[in-house]
C-alpha cells in the first residue's frame, strides 16, 4: 500500500517509493503469488519513472531495463491476464521505442477487455501511428468511437484528429476538432449543476479544450486563415489566462 500510494506521487517515487516496493518483494519471499505480482508491477512502475530522472544515460538504461524487466515478471505472475500489468509493460516497451513488442501488448489488452476501455484502444492506435500506419491507426480510432460513450471521446477523438493531419486531411481534421468542441459543450452543461466532487473532472476536460483550441489555431495558420486562427486563440485565452502553448502560436 505504501509503495502504491508513492506511485501516484512523483516526487517520491524513487525515495522510498522503490524502496518499499523491494522491501514488499524482499518480505513476501515467493510465498504469495498474488502479492508478489502486485510488488513487481509496482516496483517496475515507480523504476520506469525513476527512470526519467536519471542524469547519465547509462544510468537511465539500466533504470529501464530493470523497469521492463520486474513488469514482465508481474505480467507472467498474472498469467497475461491483468489488463493494467500488460498496459505498464506496453508503455515501457513504447518508451524504450520498441515498437512490435508494444503492440503486441496493446493488441492484448483491447482482446483482453474485449475493447471496453478506450485506453487500449488508444494506446494501439497510438503505437500503429509511431509505425506511420496512419490508416490502420484511424480504423482503430473509429472502432473505439463506435464503443465508447460520449464521456470518453475526448482523447480518441484528439488523437483521430491528429492522424488526419499526419495524412494532410486538414479538413476532415477541423471537422474531427469541430465535433469535439461539440462534445466539450454537453460536458460543460452536465457540470455546470453538479456539487464539487466534479471539479477534478471538469478541470480536465477544460485544460483538454484548451489544447484542441491550440491544435485547431495550429491547423488554420497551416492554413494561412489568420483570422480563425486568432479566434481559436481568443477562446482558448477565454479559458485559461497564462498558456506558453498560447504564447508560441501567437508569436
Amino acid at each position: 500500500m505504501a509503495s502504491k500510494i508513492c506511485c501516484e506521487n512523483f516526487c517520491v517515487i524513487k525515495d522510498p517509493g522503490v524502496s518499499f516496493a523491494r522491501m514488499a518483494l524482499e518480505n513476501l519471499d515467493g510465498r504469495c503469488n498474488q502479492l508478489e505480482n502486485m510488488a513487481n508491477f509496482l516496483l517496475g512502475v515507480s523504476l520506469s519513472a525513476y527512470s526519467k530522472l536519471a542524469i547519465s544515460d547509462a544510468e537511465r538504461v539500466k533504470r529501464q531495463s530493470e523497469a521492463l524487466h520486474t513488469l514482465e515478471t508481474a505480467c507472467k505472475l498474472s498469467r497475461m491476464e491483468d489488463p493494467v500489468v500488460l498496459y505498464h509493460l506496453s508503455l515501457e516497451y513504447a518508451e524504450q521505442r520498441k515498437l512490435d513488442a508494444t503492440l503486441h501488448y496493446a493488441k492484448c489488452i483491447v482482446k483482453l477487455e474485449v475493447g471496453s476501455n478506450f485506453k487500449g484502444w488508444l494506446l494501439l492506435s497510438r503505437v500503429l501511428s509511431a509505425q506511420k500506419r496512419f490508416l490502420d491507426a484511424e480504423s482503430i480510432i473509429n472502432a473505439a468511437l463506435d464503443q465508447t460513450g460520449k464521456w470518453d471521446q475526448g482523447d480518441l477523438l484528439r488523437t483521430k484528429a491528429k492522424l488526419q493531419i499526419a495524412q494532410g486531411q486538414l479538413k476532415s481534421a477541423i471537422e474531427t476538432y469541430t465535433q469535439l468542441l461539440a462534445v466539450f459543450q454537453v460536458h460543460s452543461k452536465s457540470f455546470g449543476s453538479r456539487n464539487k466532487l466534479f471539479k477534478d473532472k471538469r478541470d480536465q476536460i477544460r485544460n483538454l479544450e484548451v489544447e484542441v483550441w491550440h491544435d485547431l489555431a495550429y491547423v488554420y495558420i497551416s492554413l494561412s486563415q489568420r483570422h480563425d486562427a486568432e479566434a481559436c486563440l481568443s477562446k482558448s485565452r477565454a479559458i485559461k489566462l497564462y498558456s506558453s502553448t498560447r504564447c508560441h502560436a501567437i508569436g
